[in-house]
């Protein structure tokens, strides 16, 4: 409100997801169109937003806490008859002559980083007396478009000030075993192309869901993937690694059911191509899984955030990072979530006065540190859990045993295992007992699959039983 009594015509309101954007602009909207007594002050206040789910949050959020009625213009409903009223960019823009350019007071537009869009922008050539605020959890964009429609930055409020706060969950990054290379991905719209995405990303899904099943078992699961295609394939082959897995898409007549049972706890993992960015709220979510890697940081952090929200016993959101190899593009991060500094943003799209001079903040090398650190780091076996069973079974030679060889070292280095103090019967223990957990190669499973496998009996094998299967194939001359 400070703004706009200092002269400032269309300003810019920052809250991360979960931060409590709806409340906050129905209160705003409150304070324009009514006076302490609750009377209407003559002052007409437009809410906007591009998708319907989006309009009908702002509708209920009003409803709900300022217990007064909210005009939809929609169908056949027109004329903006109460003093709030929530509206679609579509459709307003398709009824500007029905309107004079005074007629609101105040434009509030939801998800802000849209604006810049040519619907929003014909909008604001109309009502040119009003008011304009602008919400988003994510004021850069992806294609380069400066927010300048913006005269300033009124409140910002970021995602590690909520997490501080106790507002949002803290954010738990797990880097996961996989290397996936984009170098076959080429860039469209600003962004990395979707169909190349997914078809690279596919031949993986049996390792993710392996990688998922030891990270994040018992978790309620959102993960983001390229194409409606994957997202139905990977709801297949995670069904056959014991999660209960569900896909929806906009196009899905299921999608309002299959959400309310993943909401319910039906589901451990819905898949979705991106429907779920923006808009939808499920508290419950507690681990996020990225297989949408994205130029854009806001992409990135509307699909991280959804898992931030405070619900009931949670303590926290996993985020599982894999990590993709390419040498073209700069990809958005998990540095990205805390960081305040907007200015690599897969297109630098911030007016001047929302850079950051390019100097990352205390939050953000905090997190590349323990990034940096949690890749590099080779830990050493006999301290590992996990390892320490494997190390006193190891069968010993009593008389000599020596020092692990160097092709045994290289082996060890590949699993982020320090072999210095290991004998050579140990590292061949370990090394053994990680090929018997080691998964198939994408070229075993599409031969196996080729050969007449199913996905389900592909999933239950490991390194060596495949290994086995197809060497049995090869044997009775089937390929």
């Amino acid at each position: 409100m400070a703004e706009f009594e200092q002269g400032t015509k269309r300003t810019l309101l920052i809250l991360p997801t979960g931060g409590g954007k709806t409340i906050v602009l129905s209160g705003i909207a409150y304070k324009f169109a009514y006076d302490r007594n609750r009377n209407p002050t003559g002052g007409k206040v437009l809410i906007l937003a591009h998708q319907n789910i989006l309009i009908n949050q702002a509708a209920d959020k009003f409803q709900t806490v300022m217990e007064l009625p909210v005009f939809r213009e929609q169908g056949r409903q027109t004329g903006c008859l109460e003093p709030v009223t929530v509206s679609s960019m579509q459709t307003m823009q398709r009824r500007l002559d029905r309107f004079p350019p005074d007629f609101f007071r105040l434009i509030i537009i939801d998800e802000a980083h849209h604006a810049m869009s040519a619907g929003y922008q014909r909008i604001l050539e109309h009502f040119t007396d009003a008011r304009v605020l602008g919400v988003t959890a994510t004021p850069d964009r992806a294609d380069g478009k400066k927010l300048s429609c913006f005269d300033s930055v009124a409140f910002e409020y970021t995602i590690k000030q909520a997490i501080d706060d106790g507002y949002l969950v803290p954010l738990k990054v797990k880097r996961a075993p996989l290397t996936i290379n984009l170098s076959k991905v080429r860039k469209r719209r600003g962004d990395m192309d979707a169909s190349d995405l997914g078809s690279v990303i596919e031949p993986y899904l049996h390792q993710i869901a392996e990688i998922a099943r030891g990270m994040a078992k018992g978790r309620r699961i959102v993960c983001f993937v390229p194409l409606i295609r994957t997202a139905k394939k990977a709801a297949e082959i995670f069904s056959h690694y014991g999660f209960r897995a569900a896909w929806t898409a906009g196009e899905d007549d299921e999608k309002t059911d299959k959400l309310a049972a993943f909401a319910a706890g039906e589901f451990d993992i819905i898949f979705n191509s991106m429907l779920l960015t923006e808009g939808w709220d499920c508290p419950e979510t507690d681990c996020v899984i990225v297989l949408r890697p994205t130029m854009s940081r806001a992409l990135y952090v509307q699909m991280v955030g959804r898992g931030l929200r405070l619900a009931a016993g949670k303590k926290d959101c996993l985020l599982i990072d894999l990590l993709f190899q390419n040498d073209k593009f700069t990809l958005a991060s998990p540095k990205d979530i805390l960081g305040e500094n907007r200015k690599r943003s897969g297109g630098g799209g911030m007016a001047p006065w929302m850079t950051g001079g390019g100097q990352q903040t205390d939050a953000e090398q905090r997190l590349a540190k323990a990034l940096d650190k949690a890749a590099k780091k080779y830990q050493d076996p006999r301290e590992s859990d996990k390892w320490r069973s494997v190390l006193e079974n190891a069968p010993a030679n009593e008389l000599f045993d020596p020092p692990c060889s160097d092709s045994q070292k290289r082996k060890l280095k590949a699993l982020k295992l320090d072999a210095t103090a290991l004998t050579y019967s140990q590292a061949d223990a370990i090394l053994k007992a990680a090929e018997a957990e080691k998964m198939p190669s994408n070229a075993m499973r599409w031969r196996l699959s080729q050969l007449g496998y199913s996905d389900e009996e592909i999933a239950g094998m490991n390194f060596p039983a495949a290994r086995k299967a197809l060497a049995k194939q090869k044997a009775m001359g089937r390929w």
